[in-house]
């Protein structure tokens, strides 16, 4: 499938409830070796009246390849959807393929703007999962579940399997709420390996996410990721937050071998792992649960949860059974750091820092690190480290390698 029609409409495949009817629609499913979509073209299943949006189910033996958008932006992609005014459930994604790729702002989305829930996206790639880039007016190449502004309903969130999993440029799998209603969990299973890099061209990093926006009523349901390595360079992150009213979900890790996080991006935001209540917001950060072999934390890398509103700042849980090694800065001065944090002008509690490990290096000036400048306490920092701990040097700027409370 490919373009869009004289009038700038997608050209594609589509099953809709249209404004005003009342029924259900039967939804998508499309079986085949290979799939392409293509310059703004789509698979679609909607409701615009009253009903549900059928499920989308794509098998596709070799190949999902989604790439590019139409004359006036918009992206290729496979969409589940309740829009604005209608009330209905959005029947989500099925899509079983051996590799897919998103690239250029397509997206695969599952969403509600109107009264009902935004269905899960459940992705079975065998091999490889590819997202890269972004479209003419900056928008990412993307996997996501949403609860619009306005809309009423749960985001079901997504479940992602596969062997190797990579994110580039700014591409983003994200579950989010900005209406009433939860944002669901993102699952992800990558048997090899997860990979994060770089940013768009206006500064977004690559990303997995689970949001309550701003204005939103509802939980973040949190992230969990099982791989055996996982990296994030050059600014990438996996983030839960709220700056809504709701709670700030989980963010659960195992990756068996490694967990590397390196560098910033342009604009000096850190490669990080975060669960965040932000500047308004209402709600607790559950924290970060992490286990691995060996934890790498370079070049300014932060593994961080923090509350600027009202709520506590959740747990940071770090079991590493051969090394954690945090070492230097950003090249604005801020050093690689675990910490877990009530920053100024917030009101609740750290929850402090647990960490257990053989071997635990922190160099030229890296930091673990739990504190309040707030009205609340600072949490405990427990440390167990069976072979060895070793603190050396400080940041270009002075600050040395610290473990604080």
């Amino acid at each position: 499938m490919d373009g869009e029609t004289s009038n700038g409409l997608s050209g594609g495949i589509f099953s809709q409830v249209n404004s005003e009817a009342k029924g259900n629609s039967g939804g998508i499913e499309l079986t085949t070796p290979s799939l392409e979509v293509t310059n703004g073209a789509i698979v679609s299943a909607s409701t615009f009246g009253v009903g549900d949006s059928g499920a989308v189910k794509i098998t596709a033996t070799d190949l999902v390849h989604l790439d590019g958008e139409t004359s006036n932006g918009f992206s290729s992609g496979v969409y589940s959807q309740v829009n604005s005014e209608a009330k209905g459930d959005s029947g989500g994604i099925e899509l079983t393929t051996s590799t897919l790729e998103v690239a250029s702002g397509a997206a695969v989305s599952a969403s509600t703007g109107g009264e009902g829930d935004a269905g899960t996206v459940r992705i079975i790639a065998n091999d490889l999962v590819r997202l890269d880039g972004e479209t003419s007016n900056g928008a990412s190449s993307s996997i996501t579940s949403q609860v619009l502004s306005g809309a009423e309903g749960n985001s079901k969130g997504i479940e992602l399997t596969t062997s190797t999993l990579e994110l580039t440029n700014g591409a983003a799998v994200s579950a989010s709420t900005g209406g009433e209603g939860d944002a669901g969990t993102v699952r992800i299973t990558a048997n090899d390996s997860v990979r994060l890099d770089g940013e768009t061209s206006n500064g977004a990093s690559s990303s997995i996410t689970s949001q309550v926006f701003s204005g939103a009523e509802g939980n973040s349901e949190g992230i969990e990721l099982t791989t055996s390595t996982l990296e994030l360079t050059n600014g990438a992150t996996v983030n839960t937050s709220t700056l809504g009213v709701g709670d700030s979900g989980t963010v659960r890790i195992i990756a068996n071998d490694s967990v590397r996080l390196d560098g910033e991006t342009s604009n000096g935001a850190s490669s990080s792992i975060t669960s965040q209540v932000l500047s308004g917001a209402e709600g607790n950060s559950k924290g970060i649960e992490l286990t691995t072999s060996t934890l790498e934390l370079t070049n300014g890398a932060t593994v961080n949860a923090s509350t600027l509103g009202v709520g506590d700042s959740g747990a940071v849980r770090i079991t590493a059974n051969d090394s954690v090694r945090l070492d230097g800065e950003t090249s604005n001065g801020a050093s690689s750091s675990i910490t877990s944090q009530v920053l100024s002008g917030a009101e609740g509690n750290s929850k402090g820092i647990e960490l257990t490990t053989s071997s635990l290096e922190l160099t030229n000036g890296a930091t673990v690190n739990t504190s309040t400048l707030g009205v609340g306490d600072s949490g405990t920092v427990r440390i167990i480290a069976n072979d060895s701990v070793r603190l050396d040097g400080e940041t270009s700027n002075g600050a040395s390698s610290s473990i604080t409370s």
